[in-house]
C-alpha cells in the first residue's frame, strides 16, 4: 500500500476520533456548563471588587530651532576662537523623547519628587506603596521597616533601590503609556493610570516638569557654555577698559612740563592699550550678542497643549463582559481537561488489553 492510498485512511480515522470526542463531551456538558458557570460568577466578582483606575492624560508638543539660520554669525565668532554651532543635535527628538520619559533617571527624579499636598516630607514614591499598600507586611521585616526615601539618595541601600526599581517596573509595564496619536504632528500624549486619582494626576505633571528641566539643559548645553565663556570675557575686557582709562586720566595729570617729551612716553603707552582693548571690547560686545541670540534659539520649547484636570477618566472592567470572558476561560480549561483524562485512560486501557 503506498502513501496515496494511506491518506483516505488517516481521514477516516481522524474523522471517528472527533466524532467520539464530541460525542464525549455533549455527555459531559453538565460538568462545562457548572464550571463555566462558576468562572463566571468569579469573573464577576473580580469586576465588583477590583479598584478602578484613573486616567491622567497630558499633551505637549517639543518645539527646537532645526534651521540654523545663525551660519554666518557662527563663522565669524569661530575666528575669535568661539563655537556658536548648532548646538547639541537630535539625541532627543522624536521617538526618543519618548524614550527619555521612559527612563530611570525621569521615573526615578519624579518618585523622589515631593508629593503636593501629602504635608510633611512626604515623597511620590511614599504616596505610591500608600496606595497600593506595598508596605502593609514590612513591619515583620526588620531590614523593609528602616527604609526611608529621601529627595537625594546619597548613600546607596540595597533594599531601598530594590523597592526603588520594581515601582519602576510596575510603573513602565502596566501604568505609563506614551504614544503619539499622529505621526505627522509633534504631538506627544502621555497617560498615567494608578488607583489614586490625585496621585495620577500629580504624577503626570511632575514626570512631564522634571524631564522638560533636562531636556531643556541638555539641548542648551553647548550654547549655555559658549554664552557663559564669551560673558566672562566681555567682563574682564570692560574692567580694562575702564582700568586704562582711569590711568590715562592720572598719567595725564603728572606730565604738567609738556617740553619734556619722554614722560609723555607712559600716558602713549596707556592710550594704545586703551584703544586695543576698547577695541577687542567692542568685538566681544557683538560676539555677546550673537551667542545670546543662539542660546536663545538652542533652548527648546516644551508646550503644554492639555493637562489633566478632576475628575479624571476612570477604568474599570465591566462586570458582565468578564464574567462572560471567564466563563470562556472555564469553558476551554474543563474540555482540555476533560479530552486529556479521556486520552490517558484510553491508552491505560490499551496498554491492559496488550
Amino acid at each position: 500500500m503506498n502513501e496515496k492510498d494511506t491518506q483516505p485512511i488517516n481521514l477516516i480515522i481522524l474523522y471517528k476520533n472527533t466524532s467520539k470526542a464530541f460525542k464525549y463531551l455533549l455527555s459531559q456538558y453538565l460538568i462545562i456548563l457548572i464550571i463555566s458557570v462558576v468562572f463566571g460568577l468569579i469573573g464577576i466578582t473580580y469586576a465588583w471588587l477590583k479598584k478602578p483606575a484613573f486616567v491622567a492624560e497630558l499633551v505637549f508638543s517639543a518645539e527646537t530651532g532645526s534651521d540654523n539660520v545663525l551660519s554666518g554669525y557662527s563663522g565669524l565668532a569661530a575666528q575669535f576662537g568661539f563655537d556658536l554651532g548648532g548646538g547639541s543635535g537630535g539625541a532627543f527628538e522624536g521617538d526618543n523623547l519618548m524614550e527619555l520619559l521612559r527612563s530611570w533617571r525621569i521615573i526615578k527624579a519624579t518618585l523622589l519628587s515631593e508629593a503636593p499636598g501629602a504635608g510633611g516630607d512626604k515623597l511620590m514614591i511614599d504616596k505610591y506603596i500608600e496606595n497600593h499598600e506595598i508596605n502593609k507586611y514590612w513591619f515583620k521585616d526588620s531590614v523593609l521597616k528602616k527604609i526611608k526615601f529621601e529627595k537625594s539618595l546619597l548613600n546607596e541601600d540595597r533594599a531601598r533601590d530594590s523597592v526603588l526599581k520594581a515601582v519602576y517596573k510596575k510603573i513602565i509595564l502596566d501604568q505609563l503609556d506614551i504614544s503619539k496619536k499622529d505621526k505627522k504632528l509633534n504631538y506627544i500624549t502621555v497617560k498615567v493610570k494608578d488607583v489614586n486619582e490625585e496621585f495620577s494626576r500629580r504624577f503626570v505633571t511632575i514626570l512631564i516638569d522634571n524631564a522638560s528641566r533636562y531636556y531643556v539643559e541638555y539641548k542648551s548645553k553647548k550654547a549655555r557654555k559658549n554664552y557663559e565663556l564669551v560673558s566672562r570675557l566681555t567682563d574682564s575686557v570692560k574692567a580694562l577698559v575702564y582700568g586704562n582709562i582711569t590711568s590715562y586720566a592720572v598719567s595725564n595729570d603728572l606730565n604738567v612740563n609738556p617740553i619734556r617729551q619722554v614722560v609723555r612716553a607712559n600716558t602713549q603707552r596707556i592710550q594704545l592699550n586703551t584703544q586695543a582693548n576698547s577695541a577687542l571690547y567692542t568685538e566681544l560686545l557683538k560676539q555677546l550678542g550673537i551667542s545670546q541670540i543662539t542660546l536663545l534659539k538652542e533652548t527648546p520649547l516644551i508646550q503644554i497643549i492639555d493637562e489633566p484636570s478632576l475628575p479624571l477618566k476612570k477604568e474599570k472592567p465591566g462586570r458582565l463582559l468578564t464574567g462572560i470572558v471567564f466563563s470562556i476561560i472555564g469553558a476551554i480549561l474543563t474540555v482540555l481537561y476533560l479530552l486529556f483524562s479521556r486520552w490517558i485512560r484510553t491508552n491505560i486501557t490499551r496498554n491492559s488489553d496488550n
